[in-house]
């Protein structure tokens, strides 16, 4: 073979070994990316009633697959004191690299999100995190479902499990933390006179009260289950044989789901 030929061989081969290369660090940087859980935060605002505080737009993002779309949050920096001092007393020294940047217009937006990715990686698995996240829309949902106001109600739940789907591969028990949320949803629909709905978000909140003995929620749940299967006209039998044992091995009578809600919301 002349020396042209392998010449124009030996780039040919080099060019392939450059391009696997390439494909390899992009299947990696991937890889790298799958899965993860990101904070992008924006929109620094003064709060206009407390005038040396300010709020933030917290958004969640999940890369990969799962959960593409985002949800967003809105926190005071208030709010982010008093969470960071709360990781502070369960993880101490886990955290110290994560520092809580001043507020703005001080601070800077983009070192909050740094410090909330930092305070993830060392504190994900945590439930202050799904609490931080969730509280001020679990607390106003309690609030509207007082008021008669199903519909905000469910606006703001939907927040709320849309946050749960995003923690629920990093936090073991995520599942039950949604029960709340979920029974909720049942009750604004069972109220607004939408029995589909309200059966779908009861199955979905049963499975996790089986499985882990959340026994508040199984009689009071079964109820409304039964009650909305009844409207529409689906098999009950097994949930109404569920229902008369759980009730049967209850020393009092159970509080409506409604009841049960209402206090884990404001909890």
């Amino acid at each position: 073979m002349d020396a042209s030929k392998q010449s124009t061989g030996g780039r040919s081969c080099l060019t392939t070994r450059e391009l696997q290369q390439q494909f390899r660090e992009m299947k990696n940087s991937e890889k790298s990316l799958r899965g993860k859980l990101l904070f992008h935060v924006t929109d620094a605002q003064q709060d206009e009633e407390h005038a040396f505080d300010t709020h933030v737009e917290v958004a969640l993002l999940s890369t990969g697959t799962f959960s593409p779309h985002h949800v967003t949050v809105r926190r005071s920096h208030a709010h982010f004191s008093r969470f960071h001092r709360q990781l502070k007393t369960e993880f101490g020294e886990e955290l110290e690299r994560a520092e809580l940047p001043a507020p703005p217009p001080c601070g800077r937006v983009p070192a909050l999100q740094d410090y909330l990715s930092g305070a993830f990686a060392v504190c994900g698995h945590s439930p202050l995190f799904a609490r931080f996240l969730t509280e001020q829309e679990r607390a106003c949902a309690g609030v509207l479902m007082r008021a008669g106001r199903y519909a905000d109600a469910l606006e703001q739940l939907a927040v709320v499990l849309a946050v749960h789907d995003k923690l629920l591969p990093w936090q073991r028990r995520s599942a039950t933390w949604a029960v709340p949320a979920l029974a909720a949803v049942a009750v604004c629909h069972r109220d607004l006179d939408g029995p589909q709905e309200a059966l779908a978000a009861g199955q979905r909140a049963l499975p996790p009260v089986r499985r882990y003995g959340m026994r508040r929620y199984r009689a009071p749940l079964l109820r409304l289950l039964v009650e909305t299967g009844h409207r529409l006209g689906r098999p009950v039998a097994r949930l109404q044989e569920e229902l008369t044992a759980a009730e049967d091995g209850s020393p009092a009578p159970t509080a409506s789901l409604k009841e049960v809600v209402l206090a884990d919301l404001a909890d």
